[in-house]
């Protein structure tokens, strides 16, 4: 983290007296902000005065707050007054007082949440929270009139808690970091294939077996900690708790149980939901890979009843998120069952399948009083309630796409707002769309939509998808918020504030002046800038061979000899113990580091799960050098190398290839 002096210093200066006031550096920004030529003085130990009594109870983790509104030390007053619409706000200062004014509490809320944002930084110091210490210096700030409303209603973050679990705690902190931006909506990606996160009582063994991978684990040991069993999941109790916790913050959490493809961990513990078809586990060396429930199973609806009666006895929320994305439609043409269903029906596509089994999941929401919210694909079939909420993320025409469809439609194409990808190409992260940096979230709007395209626009999310956070933490210290912040901050204010209002330098200015302090204060890491290039890549003369066979015609080994490919060459298979791949150099090499990746470079997966390196000076002995993590390995200075091997000590990665990459030598 970096500290920059903030625009508002506190000193003490008379409350009566003329002084050139500095803009304030307000994020959201505000849609009317109108600057007075005083100041206002707040006392050492002012007083807060609610007359919404959880919102007193929110601010008396930061302030002094009494219950007393004639009480002499009062200077910052919440009121609700019934003109004002839903989450709009006023705040007032002037003549030594601040009034903040709402229709509710999610108005008072992120009227709050501007306070903190023109009175010093330190405010919201992470050390004071849950520590009974309050913020009571005397400081002062400029006479404002600010009125402020939400231009969406709808303004979410994704958290993917299946991938990679997520301590309640962590979480918890992250909804607090998130709510001081205006943030109000958590969707909760809660299962996946590899990971099943919420305690189910009817069916215990969900989230006993399905919450962890590895080990004894049917699920097989991804993304990271391939050596051991880890996991996790959330208990109900949890749960309600971080609905309680969120909705304080006015946050709303909609959970995701992602149906019905992105189903293994589900049918690893109720492979009796999965269609019975066979499969090949030969490239798999054993592991089934299947991930698609049953439509035409009604066995698979009564349990699935059974598990939504349970997750909206937790979550509140009027939306339920039931997936619907990258169905495998291969297990449905190879089901004697659900091919039985297409042909029955007539259908002309798989997708009115899925359609068959996304009504169904609305009819058992309907029962629970929820709507149903999925992915664009599943709104594809056009046959959804139009009540539906769909999540556009595939691409802005996608998003274009739903609206057109009438659908109530949730802006977050993957090109700006998912905050997985990498920022630069000098930074890790995944990296199939792109650099997304903060200036590529902030430069998202929706100029050329209609006015009854703009209708069914409900607000915008931004996606963070945690395949990449526990391999890459080791590469940079808190990786987590590293990825989100400024991103998250971006699109904030785009879903806030009216494009009139946007502008990306002053939006610079306000980051580096007073939220970068501000984050500081919070105890929230952040990427101020990119890093400066690294040494230049040398590309000596090398042939690659290997024992796996290769995926043709899409793979050869050409393309990596010659280092002219970042994808890298494909095999037909998995790993097994003994399987190699070879660099041999024309002329022996000396370097200054060497990068051997096996998989995708962005993430371990269809990698060398165990394996080592070794290095020969002669072309025939070989020595090992290291070992491989994660499935790679870093090689150090070393001189006249004149080959390099890799060799697979284990069957099986949990996938049906293997991926071989160039040498990065420099």
């Amino acid at each position: 983290m970096r500290f920059l002096t903030v625009s508002l210093v506190c000193v003490l200066v008379s409350a009566c007296k003329s002084v050139q006031v500095e803009p304030l550096d307000i994020v959201p920004k505000p849609q009317s902000i109108t600057m007075g030529a005083e100041v206002v003085s707040l006392d050492r130990g002012f007083r807060i005065w609610s007359s919404d009594r959880l919102m007193g109870d929110y601010l008396s983790q930061y302030f002094h707050v009494c219950t007393d509104s004639t009480d002499r030390r009062a200077q910052v007053f919440f009121s609700l007054s019934a003109t004002l619409p839903e989450e709009a706000y006023t705040l007032t200062a002037r003549d030594g007082r601040v009034e903040i004014c709402a229709s509710g509490y999610p108005g008072l809320f992120n009227g709050a949440q501007t306070l903190f944002q023109i009175l010093p930084p330190d405010v919201l110091d992470a050390r004071r929270v849950g520590r009974g210490k309050v913020f009571s210096r005397q400081c002062t700030l400029p006479s404002v009139d600010i009125y402020d409303y939400p231009c969406f209603s709808y303004r979410g973050q994704h958290l993917d808690v299946a991938r990679t679990y997520i301590p309640i705690g962590r979480i918890e902190k992250f909804i607090d970091d998130i709510s001081h931006f205006k943030i109000n909506k958590l969707h909760l990606h809660l299962v996946d294939d590899e990971a099943w996160r919420i305690e189910i009582k009817k069916y215990p063994e969900l989230a006993l077996i399905g919450g962890y991978r590895g080990g004894d684990s049917p699920i097989f040991p991804t993304f990271c900690d391939f050596d051991k069993k880890y996991g996790g999941y959330y208990t109900q109790d949890e749960l309600k708790s971080l609905v309680g916790f969120a909705a304080a913050r006015n946050i709303e959490i909609i959970p995701e149980i992602d149906l019905p493809g992105h189903s293994m961990a589900l049918g690893k513990v109720h492979p009796e939901f999965l269609c019975p078809v066979s499969t090949d586990t030969a490239r798999t060396a054993g592991y089934d890979l299947r991930n698609v429930l049953c439509v035409s199973n009604e066995a698979v609806y009564s349990f699935l009843d059974d598990i939504f009666a349970e997750v909206t006895s937790i979550f509140p929320s009027e939306h339920i998120h039931v997936g619907g994305d990258e169905v495998r439609f291969s297990y449905w043409k190879s089901c004697p069952h659900c091919s039985e269903l297409y042909r029955s029906r007539g259908f002309e596509s798989y997708k009115q399948v899925e359609t068959v089994f996304m009504k169904r999941m609305e009819e058992i929401l309907a029962g629970y009083g929820r709507k149903l919210s999925v992915w664009n694909e599943a709104g594809e079939g056009d046959d959804l309630s139009k009540e539906t909420y769909v999540h556009g993320w595939k691409n802005p025409e996608a998003c274009r796409d739903m609206v057109g469809r009438g659908y109530k439609t949730i802006i977050m194409p993957g090109e700006y707002c998912y905050f997985d990808m990498y920022q630069s190409d000098r930074e890790p992260g995944a990296v199939w769309n792109g650099v997304v940096d903060v200036w590529k979230t902030y430069s998202l709007s929706l100029e050329g939509y209609s006015p009854a395209e703009l209708e069914n626009v409900v607000g915008f999310e931004g996606a963070f998808w945690t395949e990449l956070l526990a391999h890459n933490s080791k590469l940079i210290p808190n990786y987590f918020d590293y990825q989100l912040f400024p991103r998250l901050i971006a699109l904030a204010e785009v879903a806030w504030t009216r494009d009139s209002l946007r502008n990306a330098d002053d939006f610079r200015l306000r980051l580096e002046k007073s939220i970068y302090p501000l984050l500081d204060k919070m105890g929230t890491s952040y990427r101020a800038d990119a890093p400066a290039p690294g040494p230049a890549r040398l590309t000596p003369q090398m042939k690659c061979t290997t024992s796996f066979p290769l995926y043709e015609p899409k793979s050869d080994l050409k393309c990596i000899s010659e280092y002219g490919t970042e994808v890298g060459a494909w095999t037909k298979r998995c790993c097994r113990k003994s399987d190699w791949i070879l660099y041999e150099f024309t002329e022996p090499v000396s370097f200054n580091a060497m990068e051997l990746v096996t998989g995708y470079h962005f993430i371990p997966r269809a990698h060398i799960v165990f394996g080592h390196v070794e290095a020969s000076y002669d072309g025939s002995t070989f020595i090992k050098v290291a070992d491989l993590e994660d499935g790679r390995a870093s090689l150090g200075k070393m001189s006249g190398v004149k080959a390099i091997r890799i060799i697979c000590d284990a069957d099986g990665n949990g996938s049906d290839h293997m991926i071989i990459q160039c040498p990065r030598i420099y």
